[in-house]
């Protein structure tokens, strides 16, 4: 063992690449722990699958979950007997080798056997396990930048077991875990917050409009059966469309989108069009790194996505964009309509948005639909004092999770300065 250099993984500190020298230590883990990873049972045997009793955890259930507590699948008590798996006990420390959760850390707070994919790490000497999964985890940028990429993103066992980590004394280890526990736990108790502020915004909007809301049904407003179509002779799918009831009971006048609000759709724009430039294109629904150099665009607007994936997504900008492929919506008069306003209620109504979808190679949908959208409209007070209290709990909520940023970054700097000279 040697004390040698250690790069850093101070967030900021790791954008400029500074290597510094390690106060402790530095050893490689096989040195301090045994490394051990396992394969599939093969389904077809489904012997092996029934009468199941022993947990069996897969590395994408490892997906942002840094405590193991519930697994999916489960493998018979006989096929653990016959093959070279290993039932894990509680606390074991585990880190996915490959696929889609690569470079990533757990702790196993339930027994449970593993897939190929998942390495587990067993100390051979006295050391704190959290200490080993808080130095995995803070030196995941270092594991990725050194990982085999090929098909897929690929850690091998050989690596896990050369990979040098600081080893300073129990005391010292225990002081690091105490600090790091304290600052996930602050971390997530704002982000919670944050989440609950958010997701409190739908109910917000549509109670203060004085609108009863229900789940819509799975099914698509254009789904119908054969019956259907034989009865109405027509295979229009606009004739079925279901009315959103969920609006009836408001207070307050239904219109129709158009009616106040222009809808248009902007066309997709190849890629030999998008240049680097100063006007940002929202392509698909989602934010492209590029700008187009095109005056298409307008302030106060919102966009639904028109096909693939994020179509029925809903945003709403207050700056120059360009749109692919989106549905455009502002309004017609903001001294009747304040377009923020309208995009609060599209967003809480954006389940019964993707209702409309309809399907051909990809979903879509149109804007001829979103035209025909009832919406109900309150005096432009009322707006006003809707939009801006759904503002202040988005402010709220960017301030904490802001914090819960910050409180974590501070802990893995100090972190550092406890372990780097």
């Amino acid at each position: 063992m040697s004390q040698g250099q250690l790069e850093r993984f101070d967030v900021e500190a790791y954008k400029n690449k500074k290597v510094l020298n390690s106060k402790y230590d530095l050893v490689k883990i096989w040195d301090i722990a045994s490394l051990k990873a396992w394969w599939t049972p093969r389904r077809w045997i489904d012997d092996f699958w029934k009468n199941w009793t022993i947990n069996w955890l897969k590395s994408w259930e490892l997906k942002d979950s840094l405590n193991i507590t519930n697994i999916e699948e489960k493998i018979t008590d006989e096929w653990l007997k016959k093959s070279s798996a290993t039932l894990f006990e509680k606390w074991t420390l585990l880190i996915a080798m490959y696929w889609a959760t690569a470079w990533e850390v757990w702790i196993l707070w339930i027994e449970s056997s593993t897939n190929q994919a998942v390495c587990s790490i067993i100390p051979k000497i006295e050391v704190n396990k959290n200490y080993l999964f808080w130095i995995l985890f803070l030196l995941r940028k270092k594991i990725k930048s050194e990982t085999f990429w090929g098909a897929q993103p690929n850690i091998s066992k050989d690596y896990l077991e050369n990979l040098k980590i600081p080893l300073p004394p129990l005391e010292i280890q225990n002081q690091i875990v105490e600090k790091m526990d304290f600052a996930l736990n602050e971390k997530k108790r704002k982000e919670s917050e944050a989440k609950t502020l958010l997701e409190s915004i739908d109910d917000f909007v549509l109670t203060e409009l004085w609108i009863e809301y229900k789940e819509v049904e799975e099914k698509k407003i254009f789904a119908i059966s054969l019956n259907e179509v034989i009865e109405e002779f027509r295979f229009d799918p606009l004739n079925f469309q279901k009315k959103d009831k969920h609006i009836e009971k408001t207070k307050y006048k239904i219109w129709k989108l158009s009616e106040f609000a222009n809808v248009t759709k902007w066309q997709s724009i190849s890629s030999d069009n998008i240049i680097k430039w100063d006007i940002p294109v929202i392509a698909w629904g989602q934010t492209s790194p590029y700008n187009h150099n095109i005056s298409n665009y307008n302030w106060n607007i919102i966009t639904i996505s028109a096909s693939w994936a994020y179509s029925w997504y809903v945003w709403y900008h207050t700056y120059p964009i360009f749109a692919s492929d989106c549905n455009v919506i502002f309004s017609k008069d903001e001294k009747i309509l304040k377009t923020e306003f309208l995009s609060y209620f599209l967003k809480a109504r954006q389940k019964y948005i993707y209702s409309m979808q309809q399907w051909a190679w990809q979903p879509h949908v149109y804007s001829r639909d979103i035209e025909e959208l009832e919406i109900p409209l309150p005096p432009l007070e009322i707006q006003e004092k809707i939009a801006l209290e759904v503002k202040s709990k988005i402010e709220k909520a960017n301030v904490l999770e802001s914090e819960a940023k910050e409180v974590y970054d501070k802990a893995k700097r100090e972190v550092e300065e406890i372990i780097l000279d």
